[in-house]
C-alpha cells in the first residue's frame, strides 16, 4: 500500500452560480465539518425556494476524519479516514431532494486493498466515485458514476475503468456529458435518460467515435470507413440507429451527411426527426459532388458533371414540414470557397461573390436565409414528472440558449436539453438567438397540487405463497400503485391498487411505486420500491438414500431436480452435524454414516428432510489355499479355506470364470496357474462377482 500525506482542513464551501438547467438545478449545499473532541460529522444546509426556509441536516458522528472531497452543482461528495495516510473502506455523496424537502447521504462500501485511494468527485450531472490503482506506473482507474433521481428518489448507477498516465487524486471524470465512454470497452458508451431512468449501454463501434447532446457515430470494428449512427428518441426510451450502412463519416448539430463506401457516388443526408420519430434522408447519385460543407441547418456543395455546367446544390430541412427542400443553381466559370453563414450558402465564380438563402415563405432564393426558430417539446407530465424535452430545429443559426419561463435560462449551446420545474405554472418556453434576441415560443402548463409522500415495504423480498403489503405514508391525492414492465410504469389493476395499503404477490423481480394524483393536477410519484421474489423448493430426490460400499471405496450422490439456489452437505457426527465445503448439488461420500443436504432458496426455504444412509462393508479375510501337483496330465485336487464364497479364474483374464466352490478339480496338461477370488456377495453377472478380495 502507498501511502500519501493529506492535509485536513475544515471546508465550508458556498455556491450562488447559476447554471442552465439542462437535467436539474440542484440546490447548493453549504458545508462544515463539526468536531465534538473525538468525533468529526458533516453540517449541511440549504436554502429550500419551495419550502421557503433552510433545511439543515447532519451526519452521524463517526470516529473516522471527514475529508470534503468535493461540493459542486448540489452534490456533496466525502472520504473518510482512520488516520492521515489510511482511508475508511467507505466514502459517501450527499444531495438534496427539493420534492420530498430532504437530504440523501448515500454510503458506498469501497475495496480495502486499493493501491492509491478512493475519491468522490461531483461533476454538473454525475458523481462519480473513483479507485486509484498503481499499474506499473501508470493509474488504473475504475469509476463508478451514480446519479440520482428525484421522481423515484434513489441512485443509478454503473461503471467503467480507465488509464491515466499520472495520478490525479482530483481525478474529473469525463461523464459530465449525457455519455459517458467505456475507455476500455473501445467500443461501448453509456448513456442515462433522466426520466425514464434506464441506463442504454451502446455499441458505437471502435475508439474513433463522437458524441454531441444526443447523438454519437463511430465506425465498424476494424473497418474506419464504415460507420453507424444513433440518436437518441425520449419518446421510445431508446438509442434510434440509422438503417444504413457502410456509410462514411459526417455530422454537424444533429444533421448527417455520408456517403456509401460500397459505391461513393452515393450521398446521403439525413436527419432524426422527433415530430415524426423517423429518420428523413435526402439522396443523390453523383460522382462528382465536392466541398460538401454542413452549418446551421443547411447543406451545401458542389456537383460538376462532365458536358453540364457546375452547380451549387442547397438543401435545407424545414421541421415544419418535416421534409428536406432542395435547391440548385449553375455557377458562371471556376467556382470555389463554398461556405455558410448564418444558413447562407455563399461561394465564388466569375461573378464575384455569390449567395442563397432559404426563406420558410418564397423558398430558396438570392437572398440572405431568413432565420427560422424552432424546437420540438416533449414533456413527461403523463408520467408524473414536471420536466421537458427539447430539440433545436433552426435554420440560420446555432448561437441559441432556451429561456425556460421559470427564471432559469441555459447557458451552453447544446443541441437537446432536459428541463424540471419546481412549481405549477403556465410557462412560456423559448427558443432564442442571442445574436439578434430573435425567438420562438411554446407555452407549456401544469399543476401540481397532490403530495406523493413515501412509500414503504413490509418485506424487500416475497416468499412464494405469501405477500408483501406495500403502503404509502404523508401523501395527499388519490393513490393508484404501478409496477414497473421494461422501461415503462402500467398502473395495477388487482383490488387494492388505488387504497393505501396494497398486497402483491409478484413471480419474478417487480419494482412498484405509487402514483397520487388530484382532479385538475398532474400525478405525483413516489420513491419506488424493488420487491425480489423466492419460489418454494421444488419436489426433488437424492440420487441414493441408502447406499451400501466396500471399505476405503467412495460413492457421489446428486440431488436431482431442485430449484434451489444453495446446497450445504453435512454429516451426523453424534452430537451435531458436520459441514462439508461443497455447495454444489453433488457430493462424494467416503465412510459410514448419516449424511444430508441443506436445500435453500435465499432466506425464504430450507428443506432438510431427505437423509442419506451408509453401510460400509469390510473386506473378507484372506484366503488360505491348498495346492496340488501331478506328475504328468491328470486332475488336481485344489482347495481355499476361507469366509465366503470362492470363485475360480484362468490366470489369462481376471474375467475368464472358471468354477464357483472351496474346492476345484481340474484337468491339466501342463504347469497352469489358477486365480481364487473370495466374495461375500454374489455373482452378479458371468465371471464378475461381487464384493470380493482377490488372492493369487
Amino acid at each position: 500500500m502507498k501511502k500519501y500525506c493529506f492535509i485536513f482542513t475544515i471546508l465550508i464551501i458556498f455556491s450562488n452560480q447559476l447554471f442552465g438547467q439542462n437535467y436539474f438545478q440542484e440546490y447548493p449545499i453549504s458545508v462544515s465539518i463539526g468536531s465534538n473532541g473525538t468525533q468529526t460529522r458533516l453540517q449541511c444546509t440549504t436554502y429550500d425556494s419551495l419550502l421557503q426556509t433552510t433545511v439543515t441536516y447532519n451526519t452521524p458522528w463517526r470516529s473516522e476524519s471527514h475529508v470534503i472531497s468535493s461540493n459542486n452543482f448540489g452534490k456533496l461528495g466525502y472520504t473518510l479516514w482512520t488516520s492521515g495516510v489510511t482511508q475508511f473502506p467507505s466514502v459517501g455523496f450527499i444531495i438534496y431532494d427539493y420534492n420530498l424537502h430532504q437530504f440523501v447521504d448515500e454510503q458506498v462500501q469501497i475495496p480495502t486493498g486499493t493501491d492509491i485511494g478512493v475519491n468522490v468527485v461531483c461533476g454538473r450531472i454525475w458523481v462519480s466515485v473513483v479507485e486509484h490503482h498503481d499499474n506499473d506506473g501508470w493509474i488504473w482507474a475504475i469509476v463508478k458514476y451514480y446519479r440520482y433521481d428525484l421522481y423515484e428518489h434513489q441512485w443509478y448507477w454503473f461503471f467503467v475503468e480507465e488509464l491515466l498516465p499520472s495520478l490525479s487524486w482530483y481525478y474529473t471524470p469525463s461523464g459530465n456529458t449525457d455519455f459517458v465512454y467505456d475507455a476500455e470497452l473501445y467500443n461501448e458508451f453509456h448513456f442515462m435518460d433522466p426520466i425514464k431512468n434506464n441506463v442504454i449501454n451502446q455499441n458505437v463501434n471502435n475508439s474513433i467515435t463522437v458524441f454531441k447532446d444526443d447523438y454519437a457515430y463511430g465506425y465498424k470494428d476494424n473497418k474506419p470507413d464504415q460507420y453507424y449512427y444513433f440518436t437518441y428518441d425520449p419518446v421510445k426510451a431508446e438509442y434510434c440507429k440509422y438503417p444504413r450502412e457502410n456509410l462514411t463519416k459526417g455530422a454537424t448539430r444533429g444533421i448527417y451527411y455520408a456517403k456509401d463506401t460500397t459505391d461513393l457516388s452515393k450521398h446521403f443526408f439525413f436527419i432524426y426527426d422527433q415530430g415524426v420519430q423517423d429518420w428523413v434522408t435526402d439522396s443523390v447519385y453523383s460522382p462528382f459532388i465536392t466541398s460538401t460543407t454542413a452549418k446551421e441547418g443547411v447543406v451545401a456543395y458542389f456537383d460538376s458533371i462532365p458536358g453540364v455546367a457546375k452547380k451549387v446544390h442547397c438543401l435545407v430541412y424545414n421541421p415544419l414540414l418535416h421534409q428536406w427542400v432542395r435547391d440548385s443553381i449553375a455557377v458562371n466559370g471556376v467556382a470555389s470557397v463554398l461556405t455558410i453563414e448564418n444558413g447562407t450558402v455563399k461561394w465564388n465564380d466569375a461573378n464575384g461573390t455569390n449567395i442563397r438563402g432559404y426563406d420558410q415563405v418564397t423558398g430558396w432564393g438570392n437572398y440572405n436565409t431568413t432565420l427560422l426558430m424552432h424546437f420540438a417539446l416533449e414533456d413527461y407530465i403523463s408520467e408524473g414528472a414536471p420536466v421537458i424535452f427539447v430539440r433545436n430545429y433552426s435554420i440560420g443559426t446555432e448561437n441559441i440558449y432556451y429561456d425556460f419561463g421559470d427564471g432559469i435560462q441555459s447557458m451552453d449551446n447544446r443541441h437537446v436539453l432536459w428541463h424540471s420545474y419546481k412549481n405549477s405554472g403556465t410557462y412560456n418556453i423559448c427558443i432564442v438567438d442571442s445574436a439578434t434576441g430573435q425567438n420562438s415560443c411554446q407555452p407549456f402548463t401544469f399543476n401540481i397540487c397532490g403530495n406523493a409522500g413515501t412509500a414503504m415495504a413490509s418485506d424487500s423480498i416475497r416468499c412464494e405463497g405469501d405477500s408483501v403489503e406495500l403502503s404509502l405514508s404523508s401523501f395527499n391525492g388519490n393513490i393508484q400503485w404501478q409496477r414497473k414492465y421494461g422501461n415503462n410504469w402500467i398502473d395495477e389493476i388487482l383490488p387494492g391498487a388505488t387504497a393505501q395499503q396494497y398486497f402483491v404477490s409478484p413471480d419474478t423481480i417487480a419494482e412498484y411505486r405509487a402514483k397520487v394524483q388530484l382532479p385538475g393536477c398532474i400525478p405525483n410519484v413516489s420513491n419506488s420500491l424493488k420487491v425480489k421474489f423466492e419460489k418454494q423448493l421444488s419436489s426433488y430426490f437424492i440420487s441414493d438414500s441408502l447406499i451400501e460400499q466396500c471399505t476405503n471405496n467412495s460413492y457421489r450422490v446428486y440431488v436431482i431436480g431442485s430449484n434451489a439456489s444453495q446446497y450445504t452437505w453435512q454429516k451426523d457426527v453424534g452430537t451435531s452435524w458436520y459441514n462439508f465445503s461443497a455447495t454444489t448439488n453433488s457430493l462424494l461420500i467416503s465412510g459410514d454414516g448419516l449424511y444430508r443436504a441443506i436445500l435453500t432458496s435465499g432466506v425464504c426455504f430450507a428443506d432438510t428432510t431427505d437423509t442419506i444412509t451408509v453401510n460400509e462393508i469390510p473386506f473378507p479375510a484372506s484366503p488360505t489355499t491348498v495346492p496340488d501337483f501331478s506328475c504328468g496330465p491328470d486332475t488336481v485336487n485344489l482347495s481355499v479355506s476361507s469366509v465366503g464364497v470362492a470363485h475360480w479364474f484362468a490366470s489369462s483374464s481376471s474375467t475368464s470364470f472358471l468354477h464357483m466352490g472351496n474346492s476345484f478339480s481340474p484337468f491339466v496338461s501342463s504347469t497352469t496357474t489358477f486365480i481364487v477370488k473370495v466374495s461375500d456377495g454374489v455373482v452378479t453377472e458371468a465371471g464378475v462377482p461381487d464384493k470380493l478380495l482377490e488372492q493369487l
